[in-house]
């Protein structure tokens, strides 16, 4: 990490992690610890995303909210909650609805699983990341490149 300091990161957390760091504040703490603070400040970590494209059915989801709450809390206790904020990355598979994209809105069995991130994560001011494989849409329909490169927005209600 250190070759790495003149730009800012995302740091993740790994899924098989999830439960123990949602389990578990000390845990958190540690992992902070270990992979932020015995970096910091000469790597500039700009978010923490706690797991990758789970999904509501999988074993971790259940975990996903509360292991984010507890890195945020760690990170607080570093006083560096105004320099490192915390979110997670989804995937599209989440979407029931994606055109128009003003029109975007995640599916209902995605629904009771994602709001109260995004709630969480709207009070704290992060984001919600999302994976976005545009090369995939691009080779479904190589005529229409705008697939490759569209940008969508999700109205949540």
């Amino acid at each position: 990490l250190q070759a790495l300091s003149n730009i800012e990161l995302i740091i993740g957390v790994q899924n098989q992690h999830i439960r123990s760091l949602g389990n578990d504040v000390p845990a958190a703490t540690a992992w902070v610890e270990n992979n932020v603070l015995n970096y910091f400040p000469d790597v500039k970590f700009r978010y923490i995303a706690v797991g990758n494209e789970i999904n509501p059915q999988d074993a971790e989801a259940k975990y996903v909210l509360s292991a984010v709450q507890n890195i945020k809390t760690a990170i607080a206790s570093a006083h560096l909650q105004d320099q490192i904020k915390v979110s997670t990355a989804t995937d599209m598979s989440l979407l029931g609805s994606s055109y128009p994209p003003s029109a975007g809105s995640f599916s209902k069995a995605a629904s009771s699983y994602i709001y109260p991130i995004i709630t969480f994560h709207a009070s704290n001011g992060s984001l919600l990341l999302a994976n976005v494989y545009s090369y995939f849409s691009y080779i479904g329909d190589t005529k229409d490149i705008s697939l490759g490169y569209a940008l969508f927005l999700l109205v949540l209600n």
